[in-house]
């Protein structure tokens, strides 16, 4: 497994811009779990204000946003990424991402996740979301939206405990 530092740091440090959807998906998840919401703020598409918030111009809930994302940085764990399928939009300024995850409630905002925890199947959620990215002028991926179910992981049958929380 390739590790943040590696993989998604030159994203997250604005050194470099992930060349694809799908990178920039894997590096919102690993932003997700370091709990760096600037990253997710800057590839996120100002669209997504007015799907999520109903607000009536791009952009227009962007305070709201940032207390959202801090609050799903701290308060849940993410785990289980897994990239089901990629399909490119309409032109090469829109992609499509299929993705599967596991996210649980944090004990406490912040607080790591034990191994009690995360061999507890019970306290775990599948999302499944097929996201779409558009690439801004500059080269930038950025999510816009998103078609999400969501499935409480215990009552699926053959889904595998979380390994670890990542």
């Amino acid at each position: 497994m390739k590790r943040a530092r590696n993989c998604c740091g030159p994203y997250h440090r604005g050194e470099a811009q992930a060349p694809t959807p799908e990178a920039t998906l894997r590096a919102r998840f690993a932003a997700f779990n370091k709990g760096e919401p600037d990253y997710i703020l800057n590839t996120t598409h100002p669209d997504y204000h007015v799907h999520q918030y109903n607000v009536p111009t791009p952009g227009g809930a962007q305070d709201r946003l940032r207390e959202d994302v801090a609050a799903g940085c701290n308060r849940f764990a993410y785990t289980g990424l897994k990239i089901v399928k990629t399909e490119p939009g309409v032109n090469e300024y829109e992609g499509y991402v299929a993705f599967e995850y596991l996210s649980r409630k944090r004990s406490a905002p912040g607080a790591p996740i034990t191994e009690a925890e995360v061999k507890d199947a019970n306290a775990w959620s599948r999302t499944a979301e097929r996201g779409r990215f558009l690439k801004t002028s500059t080269g930038l991926w950025q999510y816009v939206d998103a078609q999400t179910a969501t499935f409480d992981a215990s009552r699926l049958s053959g889904i595998q405990e979380p390994a670890a929380a990542q």
